[in-house]
């Protein structure tokens, strides 16, 4: 998960400013603050990973996907154990077009960690992507197992139950998110399709009114352009 460890916490020994940096900042001042406590000579084992992972977060966060990829490449040979930091390569392997590599990383990260949601639904949105939506579903499922109120997560299983053509799933799970976020504008969005495939018509149009009512730009929505990290 995209979290950041509080090393001032766990190492007092370095600089303050620069493990808060690490910790709690963003961008060029995080990225700042984690290269000084690498350099610095001070962080060992998995605390010196901490750093690394925390700056291949700001650097994935600034657009560089290759800065990031090094830097947890990094992280994960100094702590090969350390669960999160195979999730984040992943989605970065992902974002750049490799979603094979990337499904590897995800399955290595629940593997280290099973109760990792963040890594199972990431591996579902790779996994869809990729046309598997048993797989999708079944990595959703364990999402919505760990965490019952992941309006996202029932969106997404969702998604893959239409497309893997269970209508009516798909519809219960579109309207379990909207249960869960009233607001859920893509969730109306997606139950007016699956309504329309339905036939029910006029609650499709009901859905559609209220999806772009709480979202005008969905009105230029792709009903493809649905699955979320």
């Amino acid at each position: 998960m995209l979290v950041a460890f509080l090393l001032a916490c766990l190492v007092p020994v370095v600089r303050a400013d620069d493990a808060r940096d690490c910790t709690h900042g963003k961008g060029d001042v995080q990225i700042a603050g984690c290269t000084h406590l690498i350099k610095s000579g001070q962080l060992h084992g998995h605390y010196l990973a901490m750093a690394y992972y925390n700056r291949g977060i700001a650097k994935a966060g600034k657009g560089n996907l290759d800065g990031a990829l090094a830097d947890y490449n990094q992280a994960i040979e100094i702590d090969p154990e350390y669960s999160d930091v195979y999730n984040n390569r992943g989605v970065v392997k992902g974002e750049k077009g490799d979603l094979k590599a990337a499904i590897t990383d995800f399955d290595r990260s629940i593997k280290l960690d099973a109760k990792n949601a963040q890594a199972y639904f990431d591996r579902g949105n790779a996994e869809m992507m990729q046309g598997n939506f048993d797989g999708a579903i079944a990595d959703f499922t364990h999402v919505i197992e760990l965490n019952p109120k992941d309006a996202e997560s029932f969106l997404n299983r969702g998604i893959a139950r239409k497309e893997n053509g269970a209508i009516n799933g798909a519809i219960a799970d579109f309207s379990y998110a909207i249960k869960l976020d009233p607001k859920y504008a893509m969730a109306y969005y997606d139950r007016s399709i699956a309504e329309k495939a339905k036939g029910r018509r006029k609650a499709a149009a009901a859905d559609y009114k209220r999806a772009i009512k709480l979202d005008p730009s969905l009105a230029n929505t792709s009903s493809d352009d649905k699955a979320k990290k």
